[in-house]
This record gives C-alpha cells, structure tokens and sequence, in this order.
C-alpha cells in the first residue's frame, strides 16, 4: 500500500496539467463579455453570435475598442494585459495563460524548487546532529 501511494504522489508530480479553453472564445474572453449559449453578450445588452463578433459582422464598435485584461484572467495574446501585469503559465502546465503582476510569486514554483527542499534537509541534519551532540556533553 505505501509503495502505491509513493508511486501515485510521484506520478501526479511529472503529470503536466492541460488547461486550454478554445480560441473560439478568445476575442470576448479577452475584453470581459459575457457568453450566453453561443453568444456574446454586448456592454450594451445586445446579443450577437460569438462567431460574428469574432468575424467583425456584429459589434464591430466593442471589437475595435481598446482594452486590456485584468489580473487573473485569461490572455492569448502577451501584450493584451494591463499595464504591469504580464501573462503567466505555471511550469509543467500546457494551455491557457493568465495575466498576473510582475514579479509575484508562485507558490508552487517554490515547492518544485530542489535547493529549497535540500536546504530544509540540511537544516534539519544540523539541528538533529547539535541536539544529539549537545545531550551527549549534557548527560557526562
């Protein structure tokens, strides 16, 4: 049973994680729209077929208005982010980008760093060891 579970954790840490969404939606993802169906919905409550919008035949005016996206939400292309923030993917993960400060760090790239875990290690043989050593002087 251990060596299952030592086999399982192990596989789910080289797995890499797919997280695309189709390009289909990309344009009213992007600005922030509202999908209904297979809808966009318009800042001003009109409705029109993603397909359209995609293609400039319905909301042309909300198409060619400049946006950007805001953090934490899905970007296809690098520069449609807002300013100082840029899209980030985490290691090990095919698919969709999503737009995040500069700078900020991912928790799980700190995990999957080695030098962290050795360092800890380390640290901890030389607390052990010192405490071990220490009790031997403490006890003569």
């Amino acid at each position: 049973m251990k060596s299952a579970s030592v086999l399982f954790v192990f596989l789910l840490c080289t797995m890499d994680i797919s997280a695309m969404i189709d390009p289909y939606y990309k344009e009213v993802m992007q600005r922030g729209y509202r999908i209904e169906g297979d809808s966009v919905v318009l800042p001003d409550d009109t409705k029109c077929l993603i397909d359209d919008f995609n293609n400039k035949r319905c909301g042309k005016e909300y198409f060619d208005m400049p946006y950007c996206v805001a953090e934490g939400n899905y970007v296809w292309d690098e520069s449609a982010c807002c300013e100082g923030l840029v899209p980030y993917l985490p290691p090990g993960v095919e698919g969709q980008a999503i737009c995040k400060a500069k700078g900020q760090v991912d928790f799980s790239i700190i995990l999957r760093n080695p030098f962290l875990w050795l360092g800890i290690l380390a640290f901890t043989i030389l607390v052990y060891s010192s405490l071990f050593l220490a009790r031997k002087f403490i006890r003569k």
